[in-house]
């Protein structure tokens, strides 16, 4: 009888198993959706399958509506064609790994979200009291299970949702405005290169002149109708240019290495530009208070006020989360009489000491800081269009300057010829003027790469392409570029071309400069006064 009755109370009840069967469900699915391990190893040779398939992935990528703020609409094409401004900045989107690199943080943006909604995990308690000492007889093992909720959690739950959502939002538009940066910055490099290679296109035909008038100068020598002094000068002038054009294709090569590396191609990968690129330098920029409307566009002011609107949820979070620790639970327990009972229970903290108020004031003191770091923000920017529009003006005046400079050095070259065919010229002069002439003429090609820097930079603060006039079409040549076409002479390239007077009799020093002067400044001089 004794032994009927301690079997039948180690049998546990139908509530019992309901109560386990029901913990069971809620553990299984947690453990079941635990994400596996998967190592991932960096190796040499995945490191250089990725570097090496750029240019692959670059010709097959297509751009996504995210991107049609930052570069205009490019349809199909090929780096052997060469690439146009626009190209450039597609491919540095698309292939920069600054940018990928900072695309990776939009994943920590996403599981911060995550992280943010994810419920607190209820706790389960199981304890077992065996009789051990005292009056044991009939007493059985003791036992209880239960299970809690934190429910104050749930509380700030919504505004820190709100607040991972907000970030991930700011993180988007930082990343935006570096994608925006780097197109600039692709467009910008397109348009130096090109600017250095009309520089040594150039100095390279005033130095075919120069190296040309030095044969006849060096022949004329041994004959003895021209002196060491003349001589001296050819040289000198000849090297002075050739110096100078050896540092402007060290400025390209350095240049497009830099481009490349802009667009994420190696150093090794072919890469040339579309031709018919010219450089646009007819704008006129608008007043500075007239863009400052613009600048609410930015992507970067946009994410800092995301940033500060997600710091003002943080801070509601904080004051939300000062609710006190609330803990609810649900106990069934069976003592060792085999007494059995179900009970429900609340544990709440008692704010005496921690009321979060640490916490708060974090959060607080953060979003003043976001505050005011927009209001800097937004003062540097509008300062940064102020001294572009600045910059701006004073190069357009600079531009001006140097075209009457070069329209004056040409006329200065004209009257140092006419006095070297009259034999009262100072051939040191002369070489001196021309190679003015010819350092102005690079001069007013840097004049237009600055001016396009700037423009860019200006775009760049603005956050927003400001489109520029033109008095011609792009495919065109411009009237600048006309001007300052420098068109090869013919010079007789053996004695046989000479004339018959000259081949009868030596040259005397009058004749010997005029055969100077007539290679030198047979070109022809377009006029530069150019409309704008």
């Amino acid at each position: 009888m004794i032994h009927q009755r301690i079997r039948s109370s180690n049998v546990n009840s139908p509530s019992q198993w309901a109560f386990r069967l029901l913990l069971c469900l809620a553990i299984t699915p947690g453990c079941a959706s635990y994400e596996r391990y998967c190592p991932v190893v960096i190796s040499p040779s995945a490191v250089e399958h990725q570097l090496s398939s750029v240019p692959e992935r670059v010709e097959s990528i297509q751009p996504c509506a995210h991107h049609a703020s930052v570069f205009a609409e490019v349809g199909g094409f090929s780096l052997a064609d060469g690439v146009t401004p626009d190209e450039a900045a597609f491919i540095a989107v698309m292939s920069n790994p600054s940018l990928r690199t900072l695309r990776d943080d939009r994943g920590i943006a996403r599981s911060q979200i995550i992280e943010a909604g994810i419920l607190p995990n209820p706790q389960f308690a199981y304890s077992s009291d065996s009789p051990s000492f005292g009056n044991t007889a009939g007493a059985r093992t003791a036992d209880s299970e239960s299970l809690s909720w934190d429910v104050s959690k749930l509380n700030p739950r919504a505004s820190r949702i709100r607040s991972a959502s907000l970030s991930a939002d700011a993180v988007n538009l930082d990343i935006a405005r570096q994608e925006w940066l780097i197109a600039q910055q692709a467009r910008q490099a397109v348009y130096d290169l090109v600017a250095l290679r009309q520089q040594i296109d150039k100095l390279q035909q005033a130095e075919n002149v120069l190296d040309q008038n030095l044969k006849l100068v060096e022949k004329a020598e041994q004959e003895g109708n021209l002196t060491l002094v003349e001589l001296s000068a050819a040289t000198s002038a000849s090297a002075l240019l050739r110096t100078t054009v050896l540092a402007t294709v060290q400025l390209e090569r350095d240049q497009q290495l830099q481009l490349k590396r802009v667009l994420g191609l190696p150093a090794d990968v072919p890469l040339d530009l579309h031709p018919g690129i010219t450089l646009p330098i007819d704008g006129e920029p608008p007043e500075d208070y007239e863009l400052f409307s613009l600048l609410d566009y930015r992507f970067d002011l946009q994410a800092q006020r995301r940033a500060f609107d997600a710091q003002d949820q943080a801070y509601r979070a904080a004051v939300e989360a000062q609710v006190p620790a609330t803990v609810v639970s649900v106990a069934r327990a069976r003592d060792t009489g085999n007494v059995g009972t179900w009970g429900a229970g609340v544990a709440v903290d008692i704010p005496l000491f921690d009321r979060n108020q640490g916490n708060v004031a974090l959060q607080r003191a953060t979003r003043d800081k976001i505050y005011d770091q927009y209001v800097q923000s937004v003062f540097e920017a509008r300062s940064d269009v102020s001294i572009a529009v600045t910059r701006l003006r004073v190069l357009e005046q600079q531009i001006d300057a140097t075209q009457l400079s070069v329209q004056s050095q040409n006329q200065l070259v004209e009257s140092y010829e006419k006095l070297v065919e009259e034999g009262s010229g100072n051939v040191l002069l002369y070489y001196q003027a021309f190679n003015d002439l010819a350092q102005s003429r690079v001069q007013l090609i840097q004049l237009q790469r600055d001016f396009i820097d700037a423009w860019i930079t200006l775009e760049n603060a603005v956050g927003d392409h400001i489109p520029m006039t033109r008095t011609e079409p792009a495919e065109a040549i411009t009237p600048l570029e006309e001007a300052l076409q420098l068109e090869m002479p013919s010079v007789p390239s053996s004695a046989d071309d000479q004339t018959p007077e000259t081949n009868k009799a030596p040259m005397d020093n009058s004749d010997a400069s005029n055969g100077v002067s007539a290679s030198l400044l047979s070109l022809e001089r377009s006029s530069l006064e150019v409309p704008r």
